[in-house]
């Protein structure tokens, strides 16, 4: 088995390796590019915080959000974070969906445009080059995601779509080296402790190792089950048995029934064939007696005369 993956990765790297190293240098040499995807090129929110309607065309490189004090400008950053997905309390702005409603309002909706162009665009056919994420939420009902393709398709609305849009163009919205909110004083209030948690957040090690015990939890829980498994395999292999010999002691019974009823059937067109083979028998001796009759009705009128 080993020999076998060993050789397979051979061809593979022999079919596959100058052309991956060649795509690898081509990227080294781009300095300054404008990435294709993965880029917000417009936010619009309504009823959102303190915005009653607010729109961003955002550029292809860094963008500056500017205003005074009190003006609105974090509600971007975290319209930006609860349309992509991401938790309420990581924006340090609220505990909950409903808390970013616009005072007075039942609803509130975030619309996120995202770039998705270039050989890495995800679902160029379906999506086309802008992906459209629109997270609706009110105070009573369960809040809804649409994802819509370029020209407003809408290609899904579930979350794991979402899910999956992210993590193919490695917008990470909860990690808190990408998205760092008002409330997140690390450099000088914290102690050295937290610093180290946001480390491991940062660099995702923190979810490598959650990842990493989840697959121990699963190895352990199928490992107990198939051990499980194992231990019923005798009782199986017994109840196996007795059932795979009744079914042969009843196929014989249903082949001696069916050759029973063939027999029958015969026995009852054996007596037809007797009585017809009688019948014959007796037509021809009615038939031989009336020949004699005929002949002797003829000697009689020759005597007669």
């Amino acid at each position: 088995m080993a020999g076998d993956n060993e050789e397979e990765e051979k061809l593979f790297e022999e079919k596959h390796g100058e052309a991956i190293r060649a795509a690898l240098d081509a990227k080294r040499k781009v300095q300054g590019g404008i990435a294709e995807f993965g880029i917000i090129e417009h936010v619009e929110m309504i009823d959102f915080m303190c915005h009653k309607f607010l729109t961003f065309t955002f550029g292809p490189q860094i963008n500056f959000v500017i205003g005074h004090n009190g003006s609105g400008k974090s509600a971007v950053l975290s319209a930006i974070t609860v349309a992509l997905g991401g938790k309420a309390n990581s924006t340090g702005r609220g505990n909950g969906l409903k808390s970013f409603i616009r005072e007075g309002q039942e609803v509130s909706q975030v619309t996120i445009t995202l770039k998705n162009q270039g050989e890495e665009a995800y679902k160029p056919k379906e999506y086309g080059k802008s992906i459209v994420i629109i997270r609706r939420f009110s105070k009573t009902g369960n809040p809804t995601w649409k994802i819509k393709s370029k020209d407003g398709k809408t290609v899904s609305t579930k979350k794991d779509e979402l899910a999956a849009i992210c993590d193919h163009m490695n917008i990470q919205v909860d990690n808190p080296m990408n998205v760092l909110t008002q409330g997140t004083q690390f450099l000088s209030a914290s102690a050295p402790t937290d610093k180290y948690k946001f480390f491991l957040r940062g660099t995702q090690l923190s979810q490598l190792c959650e990842e990493y015990d989840t697959c121990l939890e699963n190895i352990q829980q199928t490992s107990k089950v198939l051990n499980q498994k194992r231990e019923a395999i005798p009782e199986l292999k017994r109840v196996f048995k007795e059932a795979k010999v009744r079914f042969e002691e009843s196929s014989k019974a249903r082949e001696q029934h069916r050759k029973a009823h063939e027999l029958n059937n015969e026995l009852a067109w054996s007596h037809v064939a007797t009585k017809q083979e009688e019948m014959s028998k007796r037509i021809q001796e009615v038939a031989k007696a009336a020949n004699r009759i005929t002949k002797l009705e003829r000697e009689v009128e020759k005597a007669n005369v």
